[in-house]
């Protein structure tokens, strides 16, 4: 009875997580990298990175907008932050209609107060994007179709579980240069160090695609703006007239916040500037309630005076299945977590994705023997070839399509997705014809041609050197080119064991016949 339980666990866990684990492997591929979207943003706009944030950016800030916004209705902040180095200001003038966004935005040097122009890029927010919603498709079959490979994901790692009767022994167990037994260490390994994370990560995306799979109607109040907004106002605002010499004292508000709320100050309204009832609000960088969803932040208001009016807390969740919604999406999507989290969450997303690809290689190696030439077979191959190793090489694609291509161009966002695609689309075509160690060896050495010169493409496409980000302090740029030279290593060791290792230790030039005969079957990988 055992023993048909866990085969029948076997066979569930196998099957649940291949037929959609390309679209598995491109989710947690992709979501990995989303926990930084913010700074692959940043990486993607040289233009930002000569910003140079300082104790003097506040008041940059306050005399850009004083410069070009003097009679604003209010003016707002954006400081600097660990995951920003640029300063966003904003106003509202009088007599505006209002409008969800309020006013002109400009993002302007943290240091020197000048505009910055920034190209027009997909940034992080596509990879964001693209791991829920994927691309080229009605967003609805998209997100039913993540929907359905997350509940799959969730299946896999329940029967999982039950697939070995010494989880606990597989754990510290790891057999190197043994093939098979080396990479079933490996999956279940990686599998098991973060168990915790691919449940919580899993069971919080399976709640947030709840309306999709359970096909519910609700009401998002998408249209609760354009019910608030005015069409006109009926009576003409009155600019009110200055004051001279308008210094209040804002960073002995923000340090009197910070030291209330023990974290930094992110944003700054001030109402009616350059006035003698001018008002001013700030608020706390990180979220203080995760049942509170987006709304978790503190802030604090003070009067021209500096004297503190009144303190509001972060909002809470009006009920269970609210705060437990709201928590189970701030842990998937990490707006809660500091730098140090934010790096925890990476880790255990790249041993979630290397799970993932791992087991749909290891369904080619166990049936490379018995399985070699027919059409399953080969077809979960290519698809492993172009799906796995096709995605790397058209991720590093689109971060050399954001340096490449003329700044001016027109729709320069779309092409670099464009690049993404087509590059893929060339991957998974060379993979239909080279499924198994040549199509490997061919892309991973692509992939890692790609990644390793990423900082050497950073030197020459950025206005800022890197010797110049070094004295700066910009590690956000500098961390993106330090994991893209560690990954393409990484790369670059997996296609020199697969390329000049032999089963016996010594090297050689791998060769590949495609449909090969059974002498020939250990060649697949």
């Amino acid at each position: 009875m055992k023993q048909a339980f866990q085969q029948s666990m076997t066979w569930l866990h196998t099957w649940s997580s291949l037929l959609l684990i390309w679209i598995l492997f491109a989710i947690f591929f992709a979501g990995t990298l989303a926990f930084f979207r913010v700074e692959i943003t940043h990486w993607m706009q040289p233009e930002s990175h000569a910003s140079a944030p300082s104790e003097e950016s506040l008041q940059v800030a306050l005399d850009y907008l004083t410069e070009h916004a003097p009679n604003a209705k209010s003016w707002q902040i954006s400081l600097p932050d660990s995951r920003t180095r640029t300063t966003g200001v904003s106003w509202e003038n009088y007599n505006e209609e209002r409008q969800r966004r309020r006013g002109p935005r400009e993002i302007i040097n943290a240091d020197s107060g000048d505009p910055i122009d920034n190209r027009e890029t997909a940034g992080g927010g596509f990879l964001y994007r693209f791991h829920f919603e994927l691309y080229h498709i009605p967003r609805g079959t998209a997100r039913l179709l993540v929907g359905i490979a997350t509940m799959m994901m969730f299946v896999g790692i329940i029967t999982g579980l039950f697939t070995r009767r010494k989880l606990f022994a597989h754990f510290f167990t790891y057999r190197p240069g043994k093939n098979l037994l080396s990479w079933i260490d490996a999956h279940v390994v990686t599998g098991l160090m973060a168990l915790p994370f691919h449940i919580m990560i899993t069971f919080s995306g399976l709640i947030l695609f709840a309306n999709t799979l359970l096909f519910l109607n609700t009401d998002d109040n998408r249209g609760r703006f354009d019910r608030g907004r005015d069409n006109a106002r009926a009576v003409k605002e009155v600019v009110p007239p200055t004051v001279d010499n308008w210094q209040p004292n804002i960073n002995a508000m923000i340090a009197h916040a910070q030291q209330q709320w023990g974290q930094e100050v992110s944003d700054i309204r001030i109402d009616n500037p350059r006035q003698s009832n001018a008002s001013f609000s700030v608020e706390s960088g990180t979220q203080d309630s995760l049942t509170a969803g987006r709304n978790g932040h503190a802030s604090m208001s003070f009067n021209y005076d500096g004297q503190p009016i009144e303190h509001q807390a972060a909002e809470k969740a009006d009920n269970v299945i609210s705060a437990t919604y709201s928590s189970l999406r701030q842990l998937h999507e990490a707006h809660f977590a500091d730098t140090t989290m934010r790096w925890l969450f990476f880790f255990c997303g790249v041993l979630g994705t290397f799970m993932v690809a791992s087991g749909a290689i290891l369904w080619v190696i166990k049936r490379a023997r018995q399985q070699l030439g027919q059409f399953g077979f080969e077809l979960v191959s290519a698809l492993n070839v172009g799906g796995i190793a096709g995605l790397i090489c058209a991720t590093g694609s689109l971060f050399w399509a954001n340096r490449l291509l003329p700044v001016g161009i027109a729709e320069r966002r779309d092409w670099e997705i464009n690049v993404f695609f087509i590059t893929w689309g060339i991957c998974l075509l060379y993979a239909v014809f080279s499924r198994h160690r040549k199509g490997w060896t061919a892309l991973l050495a692509l992939a890692s041609a790609l990644y390793i010169t990423i900082p050497l493409l950073d030197q020459f496409t950025s206005p800022v050197s890197l010797l110049q980000a070094f004295k700066i302090g910009d590690w956000i740029r500098l961390g993106f080119d330090g994991i893209a030279l560690l990954f393409g290593f990484g790369m670059f060791t997996a296609f020199y064991y697969l390329a000049l290792r032999d089963e016996n230790g010594g090297f050689r030039l791998a060769t590949f016949k495609p449909f090969a005969s059974n002498k020939h079957k250990e060649e697949t990988c």
